[in-house]
């Protein structure tokens, strides 16, 4: 009954409250991660009881450890069924227009141009923004778009610990409501192969999607998110307010 009454919830919101409903997906999704912090610790402690011969406080903390995936799984569900961005993702892929048609397209170009080397945190909404680069570890990487900052990021990742990236594939917390993020099997037009390892990245995400993906992968490897910045091309958030006015 309660399953019914919450999913009768995520679906009133996203009616009619559309924009809170990507902010909840996003409060859902930082809390995902802090519990993921929380079960790393936990493991580390439980290994340090079954060293010590304290087996039953291992033991109470491994049925502690199993609820708060239990509570992640549910989290996760309902994060990614509240996200309006998962309904986009999972369909047709978002292609990137071209610099030739961008111009074409798009009044005064210039006037969306941001500074570049401005930071931007991976708390922000990216939604009609472009980026150019991101940094990572103090290093500065050019991206061409979302995608490419998405498959640089994997790859410097997976330079870190490729066994550990591997296990993506069957990590619960890396799949969507349709889809896994991390496959071994290429579909073409959604994933991209990764550099060095027999792994296939969704690519078929949104800005805002790609960076609750990146934020995803920085707690696993427990990295801060705030060693992680972006930045922005341009910023075309102005003209899609002005076009929903017309409308």
């Amino acid at each position: 009954m309660v399953e019914i009454d919450i999913n009768r919830l995520i679906d009133f919101i996203k009616l009619y409250f559309p924009e809170d409903a990507t902010e909840i997906s996003d409060a859902l999704d930082l809390l995902n991660l802090a519990l993921d912090g929380l079960l790393s610790s936990t493991n580390t402690t439980i290994v340090e009881f079954l060293k010590n011969k304290d087996y039953d406080k291992g033991m109470e903390l491994l049925e502690f450890s199993k609820s708060v995936s239990e509570i992640q799984d549910k989290i996760n569900e309902y994060s990614t069924s509240i996200s309006i961005d998962a309904e986009i993702d999972e369909e047709e892929p978002e292609e990137e227009p071209g610099e030739i048609e961008e111009r074409r397209s798009i009044p005064n170009y210039s006037n969306y141009l941001v500074d570049s080397s401005i930071p931007h945190t991976l708390y922000e909404d990216f939604t009609h923004k472009k980026v150019v680069a991101f940094s990572f570890n103090n290093n500065r990487y050019p991206a061409k778009d979302w995608k490419d900052a998405l498959l640089q990021t994997c790859d410097l990742l997976a330079e870190i610990d490729a066994t550990k990236f591997s296990e993506f594939i069957n990590d619960p917390v890396m799949k969507g409501r349709k889809i896994s993020y991390f496959s071994k099997k290429h579909l073409d037009r959604k994933n991209a192969k990764m550099k060095n390892i027999e792994v296939y990245v969704w690519t078929n995400l949104s800005a805002n999607s790609i960076r609750k993906l990146i934020r995803k992968l920085l707690k696993k490897f427990n990295i801060k998110l705030t060693d992680y910045y972006v930045y922005l091309r341009a910023d075309y958030t102005p003209l899609h307010v002005h076009k929903n006015e017309e409308v």
